[in-house]
């Protein structure tokens, strides 16, 4: 992720883009912890 921000640098700069950005950027920390709760629930009914 660190490289991904670094090739965007230039690209935050430019507000235009900065909503879409924090919007995909959201969208993926929500999708990231729906997969992690339901590994999670599984991970709960095996035991």
């Amino acid at each position: 992720m660190t490289i991904l921000c670094k090739q965007f640098m230039h690209v935050i700069d430019d507000k235009r883009y900065m909503q879409d950005i924090i919007s995909l950027w959201n969208d993926n920390c929500l999708q990231t912890a729906e997969c992690e709760l339901e590994e999670s629930e599984r991970l709960k009914d095996k035991v």
